[in-house]
């Protein structure tokens, strides 16, 4: 007998019994196990039975890890609401003085901050790709014409200063206001991205968050973005 023949008399004892935890499963299969020893099966039966036991566990396993990868997401997002709101409030805090804010008007709110986080998210990795394009011309730059990084040695400065055609190469899908800045010398550098996309990379993206500027404990961020190890701190 083969294993996929056993498979269905576990899945039924599992829902029959309301197995839902591996704990409750686990019973279950060596429950299986003592009855296929009591009644002296062959050591290929047996096998089989294990076998099937290890696929439908396995099944399981992967079920549990796509709910968990489902509750990220939604935990990200109900973050982003919180986020949002948080600067909300604090933008629109003279409301308290002339009133509180209806059911049907806060649920507007979150539609929109829904809205907003949805549409950002989607455009993160256009920034990030451009600060690998902006990455790679520095490291250029420092092997090559180390003089045209002379006005970011010692203060950030947007990446037109030191290279005004790869500032006019910005994906034009960023939002107004997005800028980049750069402080680079012979040897190291950071690239900083500003707070316009800051507020959804810091939930797809919280490593690149700059950890001089954009603190943990703050309602959004105002920068991430890419850094050697010796400019860390700058």
């Amino acid at each position: 007998m083969t294993s996929e023949r056993f498979e269905p008399a576990i899945r039924n004892a599992i829902a029959k019994h309301r197995a839902e935890t591996r704990e409750q499963r686990e019973r279950i299969y060596q429950a299986a196990r003592a009855s296929f020893q009591r009644s002296d099966r062959s050591s290929e039966d047996i096998e089989n039975l294990n076998l099937a036991i290890e696929k439908v566990e396995s099944s399981f396993e992967r079920n549990t890890g796509a709910v968990l990868k489902k509750q990220k997401q939604r935990n990200l997002v109900n973050a982003a609401i919180l986020l949002f709101l948080g600067v909300f409030i604090g933008s629109v805090s003279s409301l308290i003085f002339t009133g509180s804010t209806t059911a049907d008007s806060e649920d507007d709110l979150k539609k929109i901050f829904i809205d907003r986080y949805n549409k950002d998210i989607v455009i993160v990795p256009d920034a990030i790709e451009y600060l690998r394009e902006i990455t790679d011309a520095i490291v250029d730059h420092q092997r090559n014409n180390r003089d045209i990084l002379t006005p970011s040695n010692k203060t950030f400065v947007t990446i037109a200063k030191i290279d005004p055609d790869l500032a006019k190469r910005m994906p034009k899908t960023l939002p107004q206001g997005t800028q980049f800045i750069v402080k680079a010398d012979h040897k190291d550098f950071k690239v900083l991205a500003n707070w316009t996309l800051c507020g959804a990379a810091m939930f797809s993206n919280p490593e690149m968050l700059d950890p001089v500027r954009s603190k943990a404990d703050r309602i959004g961020c105002p920068n991430f973005g890419m850094w050697t190890p010796g400019a860390v701190k700058w």
